[in-house]
């Protein structure tokens, strides 16, 4: 998995993305880059690919409103993947230069990726193996 830049705050992530909104207009001819356009973009991202509650809602003849509301609720895990799989969609849209400019890092995969699996389920460090298997499964082609 990518990591964010080391200077990210997750107390303060308003300041953090305003400082590099900064630092990238300090590079512009044409003068100050706006966080409302960069906004705007990275809302429309993230809506490609998440209307799934409305689709799951049409197809049981519901509102969407009524089946979030009444039959399912979106815990931490949910709301935890659906931002990632937002970041991910925002991070494969950039080119990478402008990623990098802000912040972004991409995930190093390990010289002998099966010994470091290995390592992580001998450790029972479940995170770091999810970590592994991510970046092995963005490798390769599905086969």
């Amino acid at each position: 998995m990518a990591k964010v830049h080391r200077e990210y705050s997750p107390a303060n992530p308003a300041n953090w993305f305003g400082n590099r909104m900064d630092d990238w207009s300090a590079t512009l001819a044409t003068g100050h880059a706006h966080t409302h356009l960069f906004r705007k973009t990275t809302l429309q991202f993230a809506r490609i690919g998440e209307d799934a509650n409305r689709a799951v809602a049409a197809d049981a003849r519901l509102g969407e409103a009524v089946m979030m509301a009444s039959y399912v609720r979106e815990g931490d895990e949910q709301l935890r993947q659906s931002s990632n799989r937002t970041y991910a969609r925002i991070v494969a849209a950039l080119p990478q230069n402008l990623a990098r400019r802000l912040g972004y890092e991409p995930a190093v995969v390990p010289a002998d990726p099966e010994a470091a699996i290995r390592e992580a389920v001998a450790a029972r460090d479940w995170g770091r193996l999810a970590e592994l298997s991510a970046m092995l499964k963005e490798r390769r082609p599905a086969g």
